[in-house]
């Protein structure tokens, strides 16, 4: 995620960790290289986007007083 952000946290201590040290490490370094991460990020945003489409809206129930009040206002 830093990848995508380096600009802006260039020189901060994130940027340090995740940018050399972490990237270096053997295991993650793979993941890095591999754009495992980003990959990763893309797909749950389309999944989380696909579920905020799919999903009924919430209905608020007043109790039946909004309907009261329409009621009078006729």
């Amino acid at each position: 995620m830093v990848q995508s952000f380096a600009p802006y946290v260039l020189g901060t201590v994130a940027a340090k960790i995740w940018l050399v040290q972490i990237a270096n490490i053997e295991f993650f370094g793979w993941l890095f290289k591999k754009n495992v991460f980003i990959y990763a990020t893309v797909v749950w945003y389309f999944i989380a986007f696909l579920y905020f489409c799919i999903r009924p809206a919430e209905k608020i129930y007043l109790g039946g007083k909004l309907a009261k009040a329409i009621k009078a206002k006729k």
